[in-house]
């Protein structure tokens, strides 16, 4: 059964789930192959990111303060490393998305907000090249 924290999650309720099910003792078993696959639509909230990275900043603090999860180090270790990982993101997607959204005012005032912008944004270019040219490939490599 879920915690009251996160009966209502409009996203990353998959994470708590499992999250969930290994505090209540069950085990999980990684696989090579992926399980599923999900498209995102525009309008859909798995294209929210900010909101994706909030809801997952809230679900890291709720079980890095779970009396369950104190009794494993490693565990908060994990976590504790996931949530430096969200914020990172979320000071990141601050600026780009309203840079996307060419809301040039907004991205100025969060980018004011953001000194270490430029940091995040050139650790990212070789993933942002890489999709790109991936993506690129993919669309030559379609029939027309």
């Amino acid at each position: 059964m879920l915690c009251d924290t996160t009966k209502n999650l409009r996203s990353t309720e998959d994470w708590a789930f499992y999250m969930e099910c290994l505090l209540a003792g069950g085990r999980l078993l990684l696989l090579p192959e992926a399980g599923y696959a999900y498209r995102m639509r525009q309008g859909s909230l798995s294209r929210d990111v900010l909101s994706l990275l909030d809801q997952a900043e809230s679900n890291l603090r709720h079980y890095l303060e779970d009396h369950r999860v104190k009794a494993y180090p490693e565990v908060l270790a994990v976590l504790q490393t996931q949530l430096a990982r969200v914020r990172e993101n979320r000071r990141y997607y601050r600026v780009m998305a309203p840079l996307k959204e060419r809301k040039l005012a907004r991205a100025l005032v969060e980018l004011a907000h953001t000194p270490d912008f430029f940091w995040l944004f050139v650790r990212r270019v070789p993933r942002i090249v890489n999709y790109r040219v991936k993506r690129r490939l993919v669309r030559l490599d379609l029939p027309r």
